[in-house]
């Protein structure tokens, strides 16, 4: 099983809250994933407020995480994904859309603490906070 791990995710292993570091170890490396869209919100949060203690932390970890780019085959599935989740009568902000979309072109299962995420993608989700 592959994952990806959304923006709190990360946040919460590079903060070592809750589980999120330990259960990654758990995890081959190799299946274990974020796409590039989480590294422009954690530079973003970054840039919005400077913490470069938690900013060297942050990069370290997800130096033993492969970022995968938001290319064609994502932007081929994302249309079909996103009317699936609003013909649910769910709906993500644009940024968890785009996040979950990337999960979901990768087959991967999307790690998140945020309850809207798990409410619309149901078993796609798991939190492991």
């Amino acid at each position: 099983m592959i994952y990806m791990l959304d923006t709190n995710a990360v946040s919460n292993a590079a903060m070592n809250r809750g589980k999120v570091r330990e259960t990654m170890l758990g995890h081959s490396p190799s299946n274990i994933f974020v796409s590039n869209i989480v590294l422009a919100e954690l530079m973003y949060g970054f840039a919005k407020k400077s913490r470069p203690t938690l900013q060297a932390t942050t990069e370290a970890l997800l130096s033993t995480m492969t970022v995968l780019d938001w290319d064609d085959s994502v932007s081929d599935v994302y249309p079909a994904f996103r009317v699936g989740i609003e013909a649910k009568g769910r709906s993500l902000s644009y940024m968890d859309m785009l996040i979950a979309a990337h999960a979901h072109s990768i087959g991967a299962i999307l790690v998140s603490s945020d309850a809207g995420m798990h409410n619309a993608l149901a078993d796609k989700a798991v939190d492991w906070y």
